[in-house]
């Protein structure tokens, strides 16, 4: 729902990301960046939140393939807390 109460209809898409990588820990944080054309609803938290799991060895890298082939949420890891995650920049192409 909304902040009116209204029902709120998401279409499943798809999207890409250009990359992702730049990956780096800092003395209290923990820098994961992403590139995309585009970003689904929590896309950023999930994969945050996956690579965090692998960083801590609680999921194995090798069924990355296969987490994202399945189309499956249950199958990957607890999406990232909000806190902490934050839009560093957008840009936008002439048209």
């Amino acid at each position: 729902s909304d902040a009116g109460g209204s029902q709120i209809q998401r279409q499943p898409t798809q999207s890409e990301t250009d990359s992702s990588g730049c990956f780096g820990i800092k003395e209290t944080e923990i820098v994961i960046r992403m590139k995309g054309d585009r970003f689904l609803y929590k896309m950023a938290r999930n994969l945050a939140g996956l690579l965090v799991e692998i960083g801590k060895g609680k999921i194995n890298s090798l069924k990355i393939p296969s987490i994202f082939e399945s189309r499956d949420r249950k199958k990957a890891a607890v999406t990232a807390p909000a806190h902490g995650l934050f839009l560093h920049r957008v840009i936008y192409s002439p048209t």
